[in-house]
């Protein structure tokens, strides 16, 4: 069993944790697009029906918003009330948090475990620790989640937004919405960037959600 210590400590750099990060979004993407082919199967036969349409008789966009919309009514209409249909926003939430539920559930339970890494962590030969190279408690691991995602979370639904707008022929695209948005998307990504840079530039390779909840991600050699 490895002993990890101040003076043999190596701390886990910017592109071994990204690689560990992908392949632990591979693992839930792959979970999630499973679920999400059985619930959604209905739309396949309808999505090319629709594209049949399109190509056939060449709708203009604002049609196009038209079918698009209509199908995913459509396909929404097995599962859900018409209600909340009508009320995409709702829906989107509603999803959203399903989303951040799965995926803080995934990090914080396997952080907090004996392993005190997730399955991609494991595969690099990662381990988080608080700073005195114990293991993190759930609110540590709480905190460093949504420190790190809020921004992912914001630019997603941002984009779902943006979606909202140029599928629903009710809404205008005109106006100063579409570029408030755009700036704000520049402005999350400079800021997500800019913690990839500060993970690699530190001495203990943290960045700030590492720094907030005062853990640190190990490099352990078994």
């Amino acid at each position: 069993m490895t002993t990890i210590n101040q003076n043999t400590t190596l701390y886990a750099g910017f592109w071994r944790r990204a690689v560990a990060y992908s392949l632990d979004t591979l693992v839930l993407g792959a979970a999630i697009s499973l679920i999400s082919a059985v619930v959604l199967y209905p739309i396949t036969s309808q999505a090319s029906q629709i594209a049949e349409e399109v190509a056939r008789f060449n709708v203009h966009y604002q049609d196009f918003q038209t079918v698009m919309w209509d199908l995913l009514r459509n396909v929404l209409s097995h599962f859900v009330s018409q209600h909340v249909i009508e009320n995409y926003l709702h829906l989107y939430v509603i999803s959203e948090t399903l989303f951040v539920l799965i995926y803080w559930l995934y990090f914080g339970l396997q952080q907090i475990s004996k392993d005190q890494a997730t399955l991609g962590m494991r595969a690099l030969s990662i381990k988080i620790t608080n700073l005195d190279y114990k293991r993190i408690t759930f609110a540590q691991a709480t905190l460093r989640f949504f420190i790190l995602h809020i921004w992912l979370f914001i630019f997603d639904a941002l984009i779902g937004v943006m979606m909202y707008i140029y599928f629903n022929p009710t809404v205008s695209t005109e106006g100063p919405i579409i570029p408030a948005i755009c700036s704000v998307l520049a402005l999350l990504t400079f800021i997500i960037i800019g913690n990839c840079f500060l993970i690699g530039l530190t001495r203990k390779k943290q960045g700030f959600h590492d720094i907030i909840a005062s853990t640190s991600m190990l490099h352990v050699k078994s």
